[in-house]
This record gives C-alpha cells, sequence and structure tokens, in this order.
C-alpha cells in the first residue's frame, strides 16, 4: 500500500531491476518544503552492494540538482540505511516518534546552499 500511493504522488520514480528481479524502486513526491525522497529495496541491493551505491549517489545528485531542499523520515533501527543516508550528505534531526504505530524515526534532508553573487 506504501509502495502504490508513494508511485502515485511521485513526481519521479524508478524501479531498479537485475537479472529480472526487482532490487529496489524509489522516487520524489513533491512536499510543502522541497522534495520528499523515498526507497523500497529489497535482498537483491544486498548482493550487488557498489552497484547500488553508485547508481544510489548518482540519482540522489540529480535529485540535489533538481531540489533545493530533499527530507523524509528513516526508521532508527535501519542502521544500514542511516549509514547510506550519511554517506549520500544527508544530516539528521533527533529521533522522533513517527507513523501509524509511533515509532522512532529520524528526520533527515539535504539542502542545497544559495550561492550569492559577488
Amino acid at each position: 500500500a506504501a509502495m502504490t500511493m508513494s508511485l502515485a504522488h511521485s513526481a519521479y520514480a524508478r524501479t531498479w531491476i537485475v537479472d529480472g528481479q526487482p532490487a529496489a524502486i524509489g522516487g520524489i513526491t513533491e512536499g510543502n518544503i522541497g522534495g520528499v525522497v523515498w526507497l523500497i529495496s529489497t535482498a537483491v541491493v544486498e548482493r550487488y552492494p557498489k552497484t547500488f551505491l553508485k547508481e544510489s549517489r548518482r540519482e540522489v545528485e540529480k535529485a540535489k540538482a533538481k531540489h533545493k531542499m530533499l527530507y523524509n523520515y528513516v526508521d532508527a533501527r535501519n542502521l544500514r540505511a542511516l549509514y547510506w543516508l550519511k554517506w549520500l550528505g544527508f544530516e539528521f534531526g533527533i529521533p522522533e516518534p513517527y507513523g501509524v504505530f509511533r515509532l522512532m524515526f529520524y528526520p533527515f534532508w539535504y539542502l542545497r546552499e544559495e550561492r550569492r553573487p559577488a
């Protein structure tokens, strides 16, 4: 249900297929203050970590160029996702209760600094 809703509201979405199997699906929905980034991955990603890191960095860099701000929440228990998001250059807030079950999630974001003309 979450994936269907995310896809329906995404301005951009992409599915990564490896050897005929879905590895991940992700995208960006337009939020109130920027692009809301999301990703759902499968165990296929774990078989090809270098490829996933390379491709995800390329996609996130494109999103950073297009959006002044990217943001969302990540489950505080998901250490791999936290390390990955940090590696991609996102910043984190303090964990807070989030979602239907009010579990602890970190807000995360990327905010592009605007350069002022000299």
